[in-house]
């Protein structure tokens, strides 16, 4: 693969593959579930010649209790002691919100990556003081985006949401605008877009 697709490889939302010849070689989730048992993720590849992906774990040592990936998680990061711009993230899938995690880290940002969409409704009522901006997935088990915007709303009416979304009939830009939503984002989401988008709502508030 060429240069730019192996800067992009392990990004979620990205895949070579046309709309509806499916979503790609699924790197994204490796890189994620890898990283969240302590491993790396090597990659090697020459244009025209062949790519190599290494998966390098941790020695394991005794018995342990590992994290059941669907259940849901709280990992909050302070990257950055100074950093005061605290970002809640709301995906079921674990290796969104660790790739997001990470990514948002590097930026300074403060974090909190949550996989399930009651407990960051709790999460968000018990600490929505400190929360600058929420940016949540649409569809989900339990409260969709629309639903879990609503009644974050009811608790603190000004608060910041950007909603990610592939094609949704229920969700368009009219409905977000209805909803005084920050951003509505449409999947594929490129990092840089993504990135421009956080601190323009940031910014803004």
């Amino acid at each position: 693969m060429d240069s730019v697709i192996k800067q992009r490889i392990f990004e979620p939302f990205y895949s070579t593959k046309d709309v509806g010849s499916g979503t790609g070689m699924g790197l994204s989730m490796v890189h994620g579930i890898v990283h969240e048992h302590g491993g790396h993720v090597l990659l090697e590849t020459a244009l025209n010649k062949g790519t190599q992906v290494k998966v390098l774990l941790p020695e394991a040592s005794g018995i342990h209790k590992t994290q059941h990936l669907h259940k849901a998680v709280s990992n909050t990061i302070n990257a950055n002691p100074a950093a005061d711009k605290h970002i809640l993230i709301l995906d079921d899938e674990v290796s969104i919100t660790t790739y997001l995690t990470e990514m948002l880290r590097r930026e300074g940002y403060v974090v909190t990556a949550i996989n399930n969409s009651f407990e960051a409704l709790e999460f968000f009522e018990e600490n929505y003081k400190n929360i600058d901006l929420v940016i949540t997935d649409q569809t989900m088990p339990g409260l969709t985006g629309i639903e879990l915007s609503l009644k974050m709303q009811a608790i603190k009416d000004d608060v910041a949401i950007i909603i990610c979304t592939g094609y949704s009939e229920y969700l368009n830009t009219s409905v977000a605008n209805d909803m005084k939503l920050a951003a509505l984002l449409e999947k594929p989401i490129e990092k840089a877009k993504l990135l421009d988008t956080i601190e323009s709502v940031l910014s803004a508030n």
